[in-house]
């Protein structure tokens, strides 16, 4: 059963938190978002220095320019007047000629003044010539020195506007940073809110699924060591692994080859805190074809599987699951892979079951309590003497695909209190006509129609059965009535309803959970406590039986107080709330 976590109201949209992975990528891109920050502001520091200086040069340039403007007026002006000058000079001087008979002594004076005046027109004409030429030739390069003021002006007025754009530009993609970042770090605030205790649960029950995956469909890849690896990432999930027991349900066992110092040294240090019994993961596989050698002495293949020792030897208490193939490949026996006290243990077996191969698995274990067995391939066995050989096993489980029949009755041991057979629905169980009496079963999982070999059992404890819904068939309803209307069923307490999918034959209804309850309303009255595990339901319509089964109407009153609803799907909050007006208490595990 997974762990129990509180529904959200139905108005609440669920928020699923980030996973390590993504909490690392966020922080890192929150860091190399900042350091573009840092960047952008250097380069608006820099770009605002260049419009400063620009601003400066052309302040600087713009008076020089007033002033050349200003000289060049000056010049044209001055060289017009000295042209005027020149033009006046030159038009022709009338002088009206001396009496020379009269006045000699005054014409030679006259004569020696206008000599002299022409001397100095002829020298004022010369100077201004000269000024002339001057100017004419300064011209072009005062327009020459304007046109280059001109220009550089409007290049620095060009690299001022493409400087302010940029600025612009990078003070918008600052603001945009700037907001992804807040953006980023909302999405780190479940992180910084989330109990410790939630994010255990979450963990683990994601790497139950990994490892579920990867039990179905083994890779080359090693197996993760889940909360042994989780520690390395940061103190949060150290502090989170060492006080929260589910996360060390599920840890990876390596061959020695495989076991850095570090990690072992950090296996040490959080076994000294005894955070819990783990479950230990080893994958026999994959050791068998990595540390297989050839003894040229005997001529044969030999195997040398180290995984460990010391470190397992740490655990007083431990949990085994192990992944093998169904028949003698080489592998050694578990005792000599250090195996050797685990209480329960779940076996993968990938391939076709060789007969006797189980038998001599299991031998170096006898004192576990537990054992799983889940065949992926076909399932042929040599009924053991669990009796005798594993006498303190009280939980068995098969989960099979494909078998031949096989007598269950040597599995079975006098301290067994939970035997499960959940297959695929068309093969069934052999059993023998002499009584079986297991004294302390308190639970019985069957798969419909495979319920015959329950009639040699006697069950004086009996309290709660679960019907498994088949893998890959319907049932027949004949074979569920005479399951309800047995001696099993009328005298337990509780009843689960696990792993029911619909299923529609070609030419028939289609056939599910609610099928079953619709066909044993009657029988239920004596139930008080009704589960469903991992279902397809119809919420509507187990409202309506439920109501139907809690008529006060009915001549015999319904004994049915608690109603648990574990991982289904297709009912809601509404359904479950309306199931809890009609029985005493309603669990809802999400």
């Amino acid at each position: 059963m997974q762990p129990q976590l509180q529904m959200p109201p139905s108005n609440q949209q669920c928020n699923y938190p980030l996973s390590p992975e993504q909490i690392a990528i966020v922080s890192e891109t929150i860091s190399s978002r900042q350091e573009e920050l840092r960047f952008a502001d250097g380069v608006i520091l820099k770009q605002q220095v260049k419009a400063a200086e620009n601003a400066a040069a052309i302040a600087h340039l713009e008076p020089a320019i007033a002033q050349t403007k200003l000289a060049i007026e000056a010049q044209k002006q001055a060289l017009n007047e000295l042209r005027n000058i020149k033009m006046t000079l030159r038009k022709p001087i009338t002088a009206t000629s001396p009496n020379w008979a009269e006045e000699s002594l005054a014409r030679e004076r006259c004569k020696a003044a206008i000599t002299r005046l022409d001397d100095q027109l002829t020298a004022s004409s010369e100077k201004i010539d000269e000024q002339i030429s001057l100017m004419e030739e300064n011209a072009p390069l005062f327009y020459n020195t304007l046109q280059e003021i001109e220009v550089d002006i409007y290049h620095h007025r060009l690299h001022q506007d493409a400087v302010t754009r940029h600025i612009a530009s990078v003070v918008k993609q600052k603001k945009a940073i700037e907001k992804n970042i807040n953006l980023l770090r909302s999405a780190l605030n479940p992180v910084k809110t989330t109990p410790a205790e939630i994010w255990a649960i979450i963990f683990a029950i994601r790497t139950e699924e990994d490892l579920g995956i990867y039990f179905t469909n083994p890779s080359n890849q090693p197996i993760s060591s889940t909360a042994l690896k989780l520690s390395h990432v940061c103190r949060f999930w150290r502090n989170i692994i060492l006080s929260q027991k589910i996360l060390w349900r599920n840890m990876a066992i390596y061959p020695d080859f495989q076991w850095l110092p570090s990690k072992i040294e950090l296996l040490k240090h959080n076994r000294s805190l005894n955070p819990g019994i783990p479950t230990l993961v080893y994958d026999m596989t994959r050791a068998v074809t990595q540390n297989q050698s050839y003894d040229p002495y005997r001529g044969v293949h030999r195997s040398y599987v180290s995984i460990g020792t010391s470190e397992i030897s740490m655990f007083d208490k431990y949990s085994l699951r192990l992944l093998t193939c169904g028949y003698d490949n080489g592998a050694t026996s578990l005792s000599s892979v250090s195996f050797s006290k685990p209480e329960s243990l779940i076996l993968h077996i990938t391939s076709d079951l060789q007969q006797g191969y189980l038998t001599n698995l299991l031998s170096p274990l006898p004192d576990i309590t537990r054992l799983e067995v889940i065949a992926k391939g076909h399932y042929t066995s040599t009924p053991p003497r669990f009796s005798t050989t594993h006498s303190s096993l009280a939980y068995l489980k098969f989960n099979l695909t494909n078998f031949h029949s096989f007598d269950i009755v040597g599995y079975l041991g006098p301290n067994l209190q939970e035997l499960h057979v959940y297959h695929n629905g068309v093969n069934t169980l052999s059993f023998n006509d002499n009584p079986l009496q297991l004294p302390k079963l308190k639970v019985l999982g069957i798969t419909p129609p495979d319920t015959n070999f329950t009639d040699s059992l006697r069950l004086p404890r009996l309290a709660k059965i679960v019907i498994y819904g088949p893998k890959t068939t319907t049932i027949n309803r004949l074979s569920l009535i005479r399951l309800t209307d047995g001696a099993h069923f009328k005298k337990i307490q509780e009843l689960e309803l696990r792993n029911w999918k619909n299923l529609k034959p070609n030419a028939g209804e289609e056939w599910g959970v609610m099928s079953i309850l619709g066909e044993i309303v009657k029988q239920l009255r004596s139930i008080s406590t009704l589960h469903f595990v991992d279902n397809q339901v119809d919420g509507n319509r187990l409202v309506d039986i439920i109501s139907a089964l809690k008529d006060t109407t009915q001549m015999e009153d319904s004994l049915l107080n608690k109603v648990v609803i574990d991982c289904c799907s297709g009912i809601t909050r509404d359904d479950c709330e309306k199931i809890g007006t009609l029985v005493g208490k309603v669990e809802v595990f999400v």
